[in-house]
């Protein structure tokens, strides 16, 4: 599944539909249509307004806690592991220590590129992005929850490259919440938006929307069983979550 890190991102961005569109934000009262439900997963679709594009939504259970999952996810050679047709990830930039406790992790961000696969004739597609963590309240039907953000952005110093097509455009929204009276358990909420740039037939569009969420969730749920991942910023995370915690029972 990870080998298709880069294929993830191109399919998101096939998800996205016809290039050089302007996105507007999606109205949370738009509603998502249910086009796939396979092996605990879900998949939706809607339209983005005033655009030709789609944002999709997928949506599982996996059997991790929150910290250790966004360590995962702020592991950028992992990307491969788990984002569908990703080929390569690469940490540019962070603005934190993973061992500074006493940091505010409100301001905390990481520059990620990475490059996902297209099929012939098409050039593979890269990406920069730009992603931060923030910790969203309680409410009588959710817990405690975690949203990691990823935005596509310039980043001079990484010009474009030879023979790769960047992205105009990609948006990645992670809700992450804690299930069960253990907090063991995650709920998944991805939800994506993109625009490939240069032409995609829909064909193609077709073929990947329906595969990209549901792939990277699944890997993902396999990538969580792992042993290897950045133990410092899961006590990170943790040690925040935990101070959120604190301060919702006072």
């Amino acid at each position: 599944m990870f080998q298709h890190c880069i294929h993830a991102m191109v399919a998101l961005v096939i998800w996205s539909g016809v290039a050089g569109s302007t996105v507007a934000v999606a109205d949370d009262l738009q509603p998502w249509k249910l086009i796939d439900e396979n092996g605990g997963i879900k998949v939706y679709r809607r339209d983005m307004p005033g655009t030709n594009l789609y944002e999709f939504r997928g949506v599982a259970l996996v059997e991790a806690r929150v910290p250790k999952i966004v360590a995962l996810l702020g592991d950028a050679k992992k990307l491969p592991d788990w984002v569908y047709g990703c080929l390569k990830g690469e940490l540019l930039e962070k603005n934190f220590d993973d061992l500074d406790l006493a940091q505010d992790p409100s301001d905390h961000f990481e520059i990620f590129y990475g490059e996902n696969w297209a099929p012939w004739p098409l050039q593979n597609r890269d990406y920069i992005i730009k992603s931060s963590v923030r910790f969203v309240p309680a409410t009588a039907h959710q817990a405690l929850s975690v949203r990691v953000t990823s935005q596509n952005i310039d980043y001079p110093s990484r010009p474009k490259t030879e023979g790769l097509t960047r992205l105009p455009l990609m948006r990645i929204v992670i809700n992450l919440v804690p299930v069960g009276d253990n907090l063991d358990l995650t709920e998944i909420d991805f939800r994506i938006v993109m625009d490939p740039g240069g032409v995609i037939p829909d064909a193609i569009i077709n073929l990947v929307s329906r595969e990209l969420p549901r792939r990277s969730l699944e890997a993902l749920g396999d990538l969580v069983k792992t042993e290897d991942y950045n133990r410092n910023l899961e006590r990170l995370v943790q040690h925040h979550y935990s101070r959120q915690l604190l301060l919702l029972s006072h």
